[in-house]
């Protein structure tokens, strides 16, 4: 590893692990040489008949033109030696040249016209090896085959002497004139005077109804006759033995399973080829194909086309999407490691099986990837105690990489060891900020063992696998987080505002004795005499009013503790100076628009702003202040005053001995400490009354706007789950027609929150606890109201003394009092208790809770019509796995997808939908079922063995078609390699080779 970083080793040991990878390769099968009598574009002074220097040079001009194109077939017109020199020279341009000829054959005697075959040959075959089929053939010898030249006859003669000498047979360009197609078009005895009498009739202008009538019949006719020949034509096809036909793009379509499965035959392989006559035309865009092969071989092109649905492309699928490329174990500390020591396994980003026998670590290395990516390694905690113990006795002393390519982004590794936290970081060692657990980057769905069956029995799992990881419900889950939350603020002021009531209404308990006391007191002299000073003082309690409401709005401006303005400029200056020290510490580089000349300007002028705004605070709270002392003087002032002008009324009557002047002094204060007190008293209720009023337009607005903006948003998240279960069904039933799943969505359905949280019968708490209501746990009372009401219809219920309904849940079970039961609910949960002016704070905030309980949807997946809870292990396994397959693009992990499926589900199921949706997901499975290497088709299979209780080995890792991995499943998995090949055939394929020709 000297010179190189981890992650350059770590990149380095997948890759290698994974060079026998099944992958996609640029094809050209049919193409011309400068030996074809049509080639065009030879260079000057180079003479056909050196065949060395011709396949030299036009070898050169393909590598220099297609650095993309990798493997080659020269099909010259009954010539092949210029082909076969250069499949001996393709290795050094990088290239798999197979050598094959282009013949015409002549089908029948009545008609002149040839079809065209071309026949393709192992690159080790001399050209005497591929000619001696048109030796056999009674064809043209070398020398005297030229542009005339043909093969007259029958096709399934000639394709069993090339079949025969190991050769594969392509039918070129089926619709062209010399096509294999349009010549059964043109030989069909009923399409042919059918088609020129619509043409006839179709160029008439004047056509009579008896016409008319007759060119509508025509065209039905038409219509009909070419399905008949399409039929036909496809049953000759799967009854030869072609390997493919050469066809344009849009017409790859015809030859599907949809078409062809009605015929009972297998889909038929489609070439794009360019047949180009010149260099520069080769695998042109639009004019080559792309074979999935686990090595550049005749035998990987030959089991490519074996298999189409799986291994012939003609684009590249979309890479919008997560890959696990690999993993690595790495001892730690000088040490040898844990079970698998230092290994590196790579992940093809289609099908990657690992097989094993038992022990040999198939489920370690799942767990493994669920641990890297700190995942729990099951959904049942006894099963992940158990998966814990496996990774604690393979990981000891070991450090587990994952290097994941995510979509658009940069590649993440993924470093995790025993007792330590997962550490990110880049191929180049450079740390990430990334939580695996919550990252869309590393978003993978795994599933250990039995985790399928446990689904069928977890709706919220449920919910998560249907939901996946969609943007748009993303959106609809925060506007149920919003609304919650807008509800949950809500109650707290309510909450705050009826304390505060409460608070009030003990202060206002003395008001009534004070206004008695007082009316005594106030006589018209004691008024006259302070009318001055309370007017003074009614002038001060306005500002004070006034000053207390302006600081209010003041207060985002304010330092809580000090009541000083806030230095905004400053604050404006710390968040932009944290900005740049944040970016600066993680290695970012903040838009240029952060250095601009706008920006600085801008931030010059905001804190210009923001200082002046400051100091503008100070000085108006600075007047108010003044005010307000100002105010306070003068009642101050008013209040001697009105002493004095007390006395002076009284005068006569205190000199006459009738009043004392200490009695007065004492009415007149004690008249004004009750008079302060009353007003104070005032101010405490008209604050309740505006209390009140804030109270009811709170609890108005949650009504009308909150509650039904709750409701709304689930209501929309159900909306789109139905849609989405619509289009999984609708999709289920193109891939899995043997096992008719079927989901559908329960709105609000499940309720389990709502009623644990009016009694959770495991913790023994809950709103009902305490309610006196007759036996209510052993009644499942609240699963009874949870399944009558949704949490906002039972608070309606009780806010508006909504009596039957409530009634009828304690009538339903025929057990207690359902009036009193009813009463006693009543009892528990209204916050507005009867005779009671005012809310209960504490029974309020209980209340209102209630309405921010969210409800959820129920999944119901059917099978056969019938609910899965109700089916066996199996049959739910069935349900659900194609579901798990076809949901998301993000990879997925399976430890024995086979467990609790038949070998016919695993089969016509599990394997179907595997086989045509790993272009789009990524799936890693760990297995002992052979169908799912085999007849799955994996691109990559990873072979362990136990060398001892404690040691582990990968013995191979490469595409399931590849001779040694062929053995290792063999050995491992079936039961020789006649169980090996009648498995594979079950898809109607064959990846063994043929019989290889006779070399000379």
């Amino acid at each position: 590893m000297q010179g190189q970083s981890m992650g350059d080793h770590l990149k380095t040991s997948i890759e290698e692990a994974g060079q026998k990878a099944g992958r996609l390769y640029w094809t050209d099968l049919h193409v011309h040489s400068p030996e074809s009598h049509d080639f065009n574009t030879a260079p000057a002074g180079l003479e056909p008949h050196d065949y060395p220097a011709c396949a030299q040079w036009f070898l050169e001009e393909i590598s220099t033109e297609k650095t993309d194109l990798q493997v080659l077939a020269i099909t010259d017109h009954f010539k092949c030696r210029i082909a076969c020199e250069a499949a001996r020279l393709g290795p050094g341009h990088n290239l798999l040249v197979l050598p094959g000829m282009e013949l015409s054959v002549r089908c029948t005697e009545f008609h002149d016209d040839n079809i065209h075959l071309l026949v393709l040959f192992p690159p080790e075959c001399t050209s005497e090896d591929v000619y001696s089929l048109v030796d056999a053939l009674s064809g043209p010898s070398y020398e005297h085959a030229g542009a005339g030249s043909y093969i007259s006859r029958p096709v399934t003669e000639i394709l069993r002497q090339a079949t025969q000498r190991g050769a594969l047979c392509i039918a070129a360009h089926v619709n062209s004139s010399d096509g294999m197609r349009h010549f059964i078009r043109r030989t069909s005895l009923k399409l042919v005077p059918a088609k020129r009498r619509e043409q006839r009739l179709a160029s008439k202008t004047d056509r009579t109804s008896k016409e008319e009538t007759e060119l509508s019949q025509l065209v039905e006719t038409l219509a009909q006759i070419e399905d008949e020949i399409q039929k036909r034509y496809l049953t000759f096809l799967g009854t030869c033995d072609l390997a493919a036909v050469q066809v344009a793009a849009d017409d790859v379509v015809h030859y599907t399973a949809d078409h062809c499965e009605p015929l009972g035959m297998r889909p038929i392989a489609c070439l794009i080829a360019s047949d180009a006559h010149s260099p520069c035309d080769v695998g042109a865009p639009g004019k080559a194909t792309l074979l999935r092969m686990g090595e550049l071989s005749f035998r990987a092109v030959e089991a490519a086309l074996g298999d189409p649905e799986t291994r012939v492309r003609f684009s590249y699928p979309s890479q919008e999407r997560i890959i696990i490329k690999g993993i690595h174990f790495t001892p730690l500390n000088g040490t040898t490691g844990g079970f698998f020591g230092d290994t590196a396994i790579a992940f093809s980003e289609n099908l990657t099986c690992i097989i094993g026998p038992r022990g040999s670590g198939k489920s370690a290395i799942m767990e493994a990837i669920r641990f890297a990516l700190d995942q729990p390694l099951h959904r049942e905690e006894k099963l992940c105690q158990d998966a814990q113990q496996r990774l604690e006795a393979v990981l000891p002393d070991t450090q587990v990489q994952l290097w994941i390519s995510p979509a658009a982004q940069n590649d993440i590794v993924i470093q995790q060891s025993l007792g330590s936290n997962p550490h990110a970081e880049d191929l180049d060692g450079q740390s990430l900020n990334i939580d695996p657990t919550a990252s869309a980057a590393t978003r993978v769905m795994a599933y250990g063992w039995s985790e399928i069956e446990q689904l069928a029995r977890d709706w919220a799992a449920q919910r998560e696998l249907l939901d996946g990881a969609a943007p748009e419900l993303r959106a609809l889950r925060n506007a149920i987080t919003t609304a919650r939350s807008t509800l949950q603020y809500n109650r707290s002021n309510v909450v705050a505002a009826a304390r505060r009531i409460q608070q009030y209404n003990s202060q206002l308990t003395d008001l009534p004795d004070v206004e008695r006391e007082l009316q005594v007191l106030d006589t018209p002299e004691l008024c006259k005499a302070f009318e001055d000073a309370e007017r003074t003082q009614r002038g001060e309690t306005l500002i004070t009013h006034a000053e207390e409401r302006l600081e209010g709005l003041l207060e985002a401006f304010l330092d809580t503790d000090t009541g000083e303005p806030k230095d905004l400029a400053a604050g404006l200056a710390s968040s932009i100076d944290s900005l740049f020290s944040e970016a600066e510490q993680e290695g970012l580089n903040l838009p240029s628009l952060f250095e601009s000349s706008e920006f600085q300007n801008a931030r010059e002028r905001l804190g210009t702003a923001l200082q002046e705004t400051c100091e503008a605070i100070q000085s108006f709270l600075s007047i108010f202040s003044q005010a307000r002392q100002a105010a306070t003087s003068s009642r101050e002032e008013a209040e001697q005053q009105a002493e004095q002008k007390l006395l002076a009324a009284f005068r006569a009557d205190i000199d006459a001995g009738c009043e004392a002047e200490d009695s007065l002094r004492h009415k007149a204060e004690r008249r004004n400490e009750l008079k302060n007190k009353h007003d104070e008293l005032l101010e405490v209720r008209r604050k309740r009354h505006e209390e009140r009023t804030r109270t009811e337009t709170f609890l108005r607005d949650r009504t009308e706007k909150l509650v039904p903006a709750l409701a709304g948003a689930l209501k929309n998240v159900s909306n789109w789950r139905s849609q989405k279960a619509a289009e999984i069904t609708k999709r289920l039933s193109q891939f899995a027609a043997r096992a008719p799943v079927r989901v559908e969505i329960d709105p609000f359905a499940d309720r389990s929150d709502f009623a644990r949280h009016l009694y959770d019968r495991e913790d023994d708490e809950g709103l009902l606890k305490g309610s006196r209501i007759y036996a209510f746990s052993e009644r499942n009372i609240a699963d009874a109201i949870a399944q009558s009401f949704l949490p906002w219809e039972l608070t309606s219920a009780i806010r508006h003394r909504t009596l039957q309904p409530i009634e009828a849940v304690f009538r339903s079970d025929e057990k207690g009092d359902a009036v009193q039961d009813r009463d006693r609910l009543f009892a528990r949960l209204d916050p507005l208790p009867q005779s009671a002016e005012d809310y209960d704070p504490s029974r309020l905030d209980v209340f209102l809770q209630i309405e921010e309980t969210v409800v959820d949807d129920r999944p119901k997946i059917m099978l056969e019509g019938a609910p899965i809870e109700t089916l066996s292990p199996g049959q739910r396994c069935t349900a659900l796995m194609p579901i798990i397959l076809t949901e998301g693009d993000c990879p997925l992990l399976i430890d024995q997808p086979e467990d609790n499926l038949d070998n016919t589900m695993v089969f016509h199921v599990l394997v179907d939908v595997l086989r045509r949706l790993k272009d789009h997901r990524q799936v890693i499975v760990a297995t002992h079922n052979p169908n799912i290497p085999v007849s799955g088709d994996a691109e990559q299979v990873v072979v362990l063995r136990s060398r001892t209780l404690r040691e582990g080995e990968v013995l191979d890792q490469g595409a399931v078609d590849l001779p040694e991995l062929v053995r290792h499943v063999i050995e491992i998995m079936e039961g020789g390699d006649q169980a090996f090949e009648t498995r594979a055939r079950k898809y109607g394929y064959d990846i063994r080779p043929r019989t290889q020709p006779a070399v000379r």
